[in-house]
């Protein structure tokens, strides 16, 4: 990453414990930034659309909309793009010929 700049974070899980167990620890951590919680996929579906985090930590299995779900939905939704082109930027990589040897190097396409 470049500079200082924290890692966003969402947490989406049903367990309340769970998420405010995670949203404890990530508080204190330095470099990383807890922009939401969610306890529902449709939830986590609106707020990752306002928020734009660079993380969702997202519990598989919940009620209505479970994880894998709203994954699927999150990927299918013209936001991954967006996602992807922010963590690029926030990486320093800034042209497409950079992404390309970014994800080769680091071993993240074959």
């Amino acid at each position: 990453m470049t500079g200082n700049e924290a890692i966003r974070v969402v947490i989406v899980d049903d367990h309340d414990m769970l998420r405010r167990g995670l949203a404890t620890y990530l508080k204190v951590a330095p470099d990383i930034d807890l922009i939401g919680e969610a306890s529902a996929g449709q939830r986590a579906l609106e707020l990752i659309e306002e928020t734009m985090p660079d993380v969702v930590l997202m519990g598989l299995v919940m009620p209505r909309v479970g994880g894998v779900k709203a994954t699927r939905l999150i990927i299918s939704r013209s936001t991954a793009r967006a996602h992807v082109s922010k963590i690029l930027t926030k990486l320093g990589v800034t042209n497409q010929a950079e992404a390309i040897a970014f994800a080769l190097r680091n071993k993240l396409v074959s």
